[in-house]
């Protein structure tokens, strides 16, 4: 048995204490700062309990397995890291575009302050002025909507009609809208623990613009598979974007070296390794 967020209540505990079966641990959170690091330390008789009974440990990371590592006082080498995979063939979409079309900025995700949807658009305006013809689409929902829209209305007219706001857009659309981009901004401010989102990008061969993030990092190599820069720095978003569509050599650099390393992910080798540490897990304790 996999259990997921162990220390999650209530059912990430229950699940982990119930039956005799053999149960693998896998731990997905990250956080540098806030109250999730006081909760995980909080947390960690309880941890230490369930871990006792586990016979595997997993994370989706580094990042994930030394935060969690930290809170229940153990190894970070005691998780074994298989990450989160992604459907290469589902992203893969066609990126053949009519000429003419006007190049389009992407952020997609949930519209709330750690993901940075406002940096998007404060990059989006630095550049706007120069680049009449640069439209910002946003895909995604969340409490910062209505101040998203807000922004926006309060650029010039000739810029905040070059915004487009699409909400939540249905699973079978969303490769398709990746695909659509020139540029894909993923501006985060922390607390990430993997780059599902990064994958998912260059699995449709769109070229990234990211936070510097340890989780991002270990996704999309810096100046690889995509352009990461400071943290909150929307000056710094803007000139890698700006990089970007202004040098198509590098565009089809790092939408080239991004769909190879999503491979890398494709959730056939995911889930082989998946497989082994399950595998494991179910042998005798003698055995493992």
């Amino acid at each position: 048995m996999q259990v997921h967020e162990p220390l999650v209540p209530l059912v990430g505990p229950a699940a982990a204490l119930a039956g005799a079966a053999p149960t693998v641990l896998t731990f997905h959170a990250h956080a540098s700062g806030g109250t999730l690091p006081r909760l995980a330390r909080a947390a960690r008789p309880l941890g230490r309990a369930l871990l006792r009974r586990a016979a595997a440990l997993t994370a989706v990371s580094d990042v994930a397995a030394g935060f969690h590592a930290a809170a229940l006082g153990i190894a970070p080498s005691a998780l074994r890291v298989v990450p989160n995979g992604v459907d290469t063939a589902r992203f893969a979409a066609d990126r053949v575009r009519a000429a003419g079309l006007p190049p389009v900025l992407l952020f997609v995700g949930r519209l709330e302050p750690r993901k940075g949807a406002d940096l998007a658009l404060a990059a989006f305006a630095r550049l706007a002025a120069d680049r009449p013809d640069l439209r910002l689409r946003v895909v995604g929902a969340g409490p910062l909507e209505a101040d998203l829209r807000r922004r926006s209305a309060a650029l010039p007219p000739t810029v905040a009609a070059r915004v487009e706001l699409r909400g939540r857009v249905p699973q079978d659309r969303l490769p398709a809208e990746l695909a659509a981009a020139d540029v894909a901004i993923v501006p985060s401010r922390g607390g990430e623990s993997f780059g599902i989102v990064l994958l998912e990008l260059m699995a449709a061969g769109t070229p990234v613009v990211a936070s510097d993030l340890a989780a991002y990092r270990a996704v999309a190599r810096p100046d690889r598979e995509a352009l990461l820069v400071g943290v909150g720095d929307d000056a710094a978003l803007a000139a890698a974007v700006a990089r970007v569509l202004d040098d198509a050599a590098l565009a089809r650099r790092l939408a080239a070296a991004g769909r190879a390393r999503a491979a890398d992910f494709d959730w056939d080798r995911v889930a082989g390794a998946t497989r082994e540490v399950l595998a494991a897990a179910a042998r005798p304790p003698s055995d493992r």
